[in-house]
């Protein structure tokens, strides 16, 4: 299962998950969760393969955003939650997306930040790179090159 934290249990109030982009947490949130614990239940998520979360390797299948997406569904299970709102960075969008064609009744509504809609040849060229380098580069230089290389001008 998934490693969350949930703030704020008001039975009155909706739920906000909050998902991240690769090789981030659910820490990107922290200056959010404040204002939504005012209006609403939040969960953070680390998705697979980050923080305490399991390893996208787990199982014997490879990953998919189909696992992801169960992975989330699982959670809601577990905190018996029948429908959210999502909020997503990069990542969490493709996964919001594949909830929405899985199981659009779970969705309340979506918020999509850094919204990716395909992975390319560079996002997978990126991917690679970043497994091979996660055990021999420190993580922040890491995901800084990738920013970088993703977002090369200063408006992005």
């Amino acid at each position: 299962m998934l490693e969350y934290k949930v703030f704020s249990e008001e039975h009155t109030k909706p739920y906000v998950l909050l998902l991240h982009g690769i090789g981030g947490s659910a820490n990107i949130f922290f200056p959010q969760i404040k204002e939504y614990k005012k209006h609403f239940n939040v969960v953070a998520l680390h998705l697979r393969g980050h923080k305490g979360s399991p390893s996208v390797y787990s199982n014997s299948s490879s990953f998919s955003f189909k696992e992801a997406a169960n992975d989330i569904i699982e959670v809601m299970d577990q905190l018996r939650i029948k429908k959210a709102h999502f909020v997503g960075v990069s990542l969490g969008t493709v996964i919001i997306h594949q909830l929405l064609s899985m199981a659009p009744n779970r969705v309340e509504t979506a918020v999509l930040g850094g919204a990716i809609t395909k992975v390319n040849l560079i996002s997978r060229l990126l991917l690679a790179f970043g497994k091979l380098a996660k055990n021999v580069m420190p993580y922040l230089w890491l995901y800084s090159l990738f920013a970088r290389v993703l977002m090369p001008r200063k408006n992005h």
